[in-house]
């Protein structure tokens, strides 16, 4: 696990620059550092890494690195899981090797088989290749997106910069910190910026499953998808197991291969448990596979509504493992939020992320390598969304004969909001329920309305499962956009690991070929994950209704620090120069939070507590990144 940065461009930067792009990553990657500079043609080339040691602790695992033809130098940020198998396929074809890392083998598996080497690679990555024969540089992400990759491209001024944060990025000499305003209200939406936008203007994700190529001779780029959800769904659901007792087992095949790919290291490992399906069957397979006790983690809270800690104490007793369980209170995870904008580049609003970063700083007293059960709900059906679409369709069918005046402007403005939204999903042919009062608020309070806040959900088939085509859905979404992202910024915020077995890519087809019967059954979520999990740990242990985490926005709001923050966040003065709000309906939403702005439905309450919420987190960011 690392951080990587590089650029190519006109301009002549000194290597001190490229050196402060790469320190900005440093807490990704304490353990070594390397720039490299290059010139092709009229380009400045300069490749960097910092550098956390996981596989070949050695000198001979320093990035960024040549191949043994020295006709391509790569950074890599991640982990190969089958770099081993792919060596002897290589040493085959009579390539030699002077290390034992998964660098080197994706260097020269790239000179070996072009492009197309990504397809070989099972694991999370991000890197960058630049290839001195051709002049081109190449960029690839892994298939889920579990490792980020930032570009900004400028084909006027002919600058190209990579980085695996932001950091980097806006201490390129010349790059401006211009808000894109689509994006701003995405994020005041959804909490977070998905694939392939960014805050700033002209800076793009590279999707997952997505690599790109930078051509020198005409400084264009071009990208190319080698690996979709949507695809691959549609090949694997082609072939769907006959029967239960297949898939099941098959399932338990497939993931128990995918633990022990990820508990190859040659640093200490353990696991985070929650208590939940998906981290007690990883830790459970992790355990079986040890041939001594493994560490486990978790956090509790002195808020006991919230607190699941006994259950995963009670787990860790019974699978066998070395468990810390780490008591929080709402004070102690308050304390963090300042330090979000340091590590979270973007405005980035799920208020998990703050015992994600408590459990991730715990561990790494004991550890460097985690692995979490990241993926069982967007793969296995677990989420409660999935439940309420089908409630949706049964509401539009109960209100289907207001269909032909849902556009009536009294309609519209007088219906109460729930059944707007109901009457609006009835146009929608696809999964997304778009909350008709967060929509209205935030019409009102950016100085840009957008007419459509879905996703693109692909070319999907009409006919499909309406859960399977949400899980699609948040697959390509949610989920690197999201989930994945928390983990990385919260776990590497400490220089740890966190690997995510459920994700291997192979476990996800192998899930794209059980029947979804199998996935919901009777209205149970996540049926076959968890029938598999009772094969480990006893029904009692896990079968209670899930607490989840929740912080008390609207006591947050209302702290005395946080209260003087929103002051002067919300005033007059400082709205009006900022330029990115409307001043009275920043006003309006901040009395309507904290129950002084009349009476209004719960959904509109709930609504403007959350966007100040999400107003507060990118205020943080805003001074800190760009400031007054």
């Amino acid at each position: 696990m690392c951080g990587i940065c590089g650029y190519v461009t006109l301009k002549k930067i000194e290597k001190s620059i490229l050196g402060k792009m790469n320190d900005s990553m440093f807490h990704r990657g304490p353990d070594d550092f390397g720039l490299e500079q290059l010139e092709s043609r009229e380009y400045q080339i300069g490749i960097a890494q910092r550098r956390l040691s996981i596989l070949d602790l050695s000198e001979l695992g320093h990035q960024p690195m040549f191949s043994t033809s020295r006709n391509s130098l790569i950074t890599f940020n991640g982990e190969i899981y089958n770099f081993k198998d792919i060596r002897k396929d290589l040493i085959k074809k009579g390539v030699t090797f002077k290390s034992q890392c998964d660098t080197e083998v994706i260097l020269e598996a790239y000179e070996t088989y072009g492009e197309d080497c990504v397809n070989k690679f099972n694991g999370m990555f991000a890197f960058a290749i630049f290839d001195l024969k051709k002049e081109v540089m190449f960029l690839a992400r892994d298939r889920f997106g579990k490792k980020p990759l930032y570009y900004y491209f400028n084909s006027e001024n002919k600058d190209f910069v990579f980085a695996s944060t932001l950091q980097p990025i806006m201490f390129f000499p010349g790059f401006k910190k211009d808000i894109d305003k689509e994006a701003l209200y995405h994020f005041f939406y959804y909490g977070y910026i998905c694939e392939p936008a960014s805050i700033f203007q002209n800076v793009y994700k590279l999707e997952p499953g997505s690599t790109l190529t930078l051509r020198l001779n005409n400084f264009k780029i071009s990208k190319y998808c080698y690996w979709n959800v949507y695809e691959e769904y549609d090949r694997m659901s082609k072939c769907f197991f006959d029967e239960y007792s297949s898939a099941k087992s098959g399932l338990k095949d497939a993931l128990t291969k995918a633990v022990e790919r990820r508990m190859i290291a040659d640093v200490p490992l353990g696991t985070f448990l929650s208590g939940g399906i998906d981290s007690t069957l990883v830790t459970a397979i992790a355990q079986g596979i040890s041939d001594k006790k493994i560490n486990t983690y978790s956090i509790g809270f002195l808020d006991k509504r919230y607190d699941e800690s006994v259950y995963a104490d009670e787990i860790s007793r019974y699978i066998g493992t070395n468990h810390h369980s780490f008591i929080v209170s709402e004070e102690d995870l308050f304390k963090m939020v300042d330090e979000l904008p340091q590590y979270y580049d973007e405005p980035f609003s799920d208020s998990s992320q703050l015992p994600s970063m408590m459990v991730s700083r715990m561990a790494r007293e004991d550890i460097t390598v985690a692995l979490t059960g990241d993926g069982g709900d967007e793969l296995f059906c677990g989420y409660t969304v999935y439940d309420n679409l089908l409630k949706m369709e049964k509401y539009k069918k109960v209100v289907r004969f207001l269909y032909p005046v849902r556009k009536n402007r009294f309609i519209q403005k007088n219906a109460p909001s729930r059944l707007l939204s109901v009457l609006n999903a009835s146009e929608n042919k696809g999964c997304q329920w778009i909350s008709t009062a967060l929509k209205r608020l935030l019409d009102e309070l950016l100085a840009t309305g957008i007419e459509d806040i879905q996703y693109d959900e692909g070319q999907q088939d009409i006919g499909m499962n309406i859960q399977m085509r949400r899980m699609l859905l948040d697959m390509s979404t949610y989920l690197p956009g999201d989930i994945l992202h928390k983990m990385d910024r919260a776990s590497m915020r400490y220089s740890l690991e966190s690997r995510s077995p459920i994700l291997d890519y192979e476990v996800a087809e192998l899930s794209f070929r059980i029947p979804h019967s199998y996935k919901y059954k009777n209205g149970e979520k996540k049926y076959i994950l968890k029938d598999l999990t009772y094969d480990f740990v006893p029904k009692e242990l896990l079968d209670r209704p899930k607490k989840g985490f929740s912080i008390p926005l609207r006591k947050i709001l209302k702290m005395g620090s946080t209260a003087k923050e929103l002051d002067k966040y919300t005033s007059r003065e400082f709205v009006n120069r900022q330029g990115l709000f409307n001043y009275e309906a920043v006003m309006k939403i901040k009395c309507m939070a904290d129950g002084t702005g009349g009476q209004y439905e719960q959904s509109y309450i709930n609504n403007a507590v959350n966007i100040m919420w999400n107003f507060l987190v990118f205020q943080k960011w805003y001074m800190y990144y760009i400031g007054e």
